[in-house]
């Protein structure tokens, strides 16, 4: 039996039921031993703990200056000659100027031999769009868990889709003048024993329409400060740069967000201020300062733009 709540008090009450767990997911391998050991896929008696500590690595973290590398890695990606906001800035800006904060371990290559964006993508594909568990999906998880740990990893996975779809469905929402549809629609729940009107089927908890994009209670999404400072970064640089959405050309999933978001030039120039962001110390058009992350990282599309 499949079940889909979309009243907010009653998602919220779904959320904090101990009952209602995340799909589980059977396997081996890296990608599938991450997942397992997320505090977002975790059971309740271990989500507590787990969560206090990628709460820590976010507090870590200074949201202005995630925000301001955006700025510059957004700005080095922009191209009269075309460039589209979903594969090649949303699906890799956030990941990249995200990653250039984050204490790398020991023993770790040089950033400039890693391929961050590629890395992340192949990890969502296993672990949020469902994926098979490739040979190459479990090295690239394990590469990123050997450098960042557990909490790096996941607040990796966390960031990728949830704040590509923020930067681009508030692109088309200021380019339309219409509301920017949620760009995290839902997120599901099974029940670990049956349970009351959902039996032991599925349940689809439909947050966004609800106006709870980021969860809520104790399962409401830690980095929703660095999420929110990230989009506005990007979409601010790309407006101030005079880029906007071609909107005739837009592709949209089944939920309004962006699948292709073409961007074309409505200004001649550059925000003066911006551009003085790229000459800033330690910063530029180029990436950060050597060692401290990956610049124009190659990109693979996962297509797949569903939510959890």
């Amino acid at each position: 039996m499949s079940v889909v709540i979309r009243d907010a008090a009653a998602i919220v009450a779904a959320l904090e039921d101990p009952a209602l767990v995340p799909p589980p997911r059977s396997g081996g391998g890296a990608a599938l031993q991450l997942r397992a050991s997320m505090a977002r896929f975790s059971p309740p008696a271990e989500h507590p703990a787990r969560r206090a500590a990628v709460v820590a690595a976010i507090g870590r973290i200074e949201p202005d200056a995630v925000a301001h590398a955006a700025t510059v890695f957004t700005l080095a990606r922009l191209d009269p000659g075309g460039v589209d906001a979903v594969s090649d800035i949303a699906a890799v800006v956030p990941t990249t100027a995200l990653s250039s904060f984050l204490p790398v371990l020991d023993g770790q290559p040089p950033a400039s031999e890693f391929d961050i964006v590629a890395a992340v993508a192949a990890m969502v594909g296993v672990i949020g769009h469902g994926a098979p568990v490739t040979a190459r999906a479990d090295a690239a998880v394990s590469a990123l868990v050997a450098r960042f740990g557990v909490e790096g990893a996941s607040l990796l996975y966390q960031n990728y889709d949830a704040t590509a779809a923020l930067i681009t469905t508030r692109l088309v929402a200021r380019a339309s003048g219409r509301a920017a549809v949620p760009a995290v629609p839902r997120t599901k729940r099974v029940a670990a024993h049956p349970h009351g009107a959902t039996g032991s089927g599925e349940v689809t908890l439909e947050i966004g329409a609800a106006g709870l994009p980021f969860g809520a209670g104790s399962h409401r999404c830690p980095g929703e400060q660095l999420a929110q400072a990230l989009a506005k970064s990007v979409v601010e640089t790309i407006s101030s740069a005079g880029y906007a959405p071609h909107l005739a050309r837009t592709e949209y999933d089944s939920d309004g967000r962006p699948t292709r978001l073409p961007l074309h030039r409505i200004a001649d120039g550059r925000d003066d201020s911006l551009a003085s962001d790229a000459r800033t110390p330690g910063l530029s058009a180029g990436g950060l300062a050597p060692g401290q992350g990956p610049f124009r990282p190659r990109i693979e599309s996962t297509g797949d733009r569903h939510a959890l």
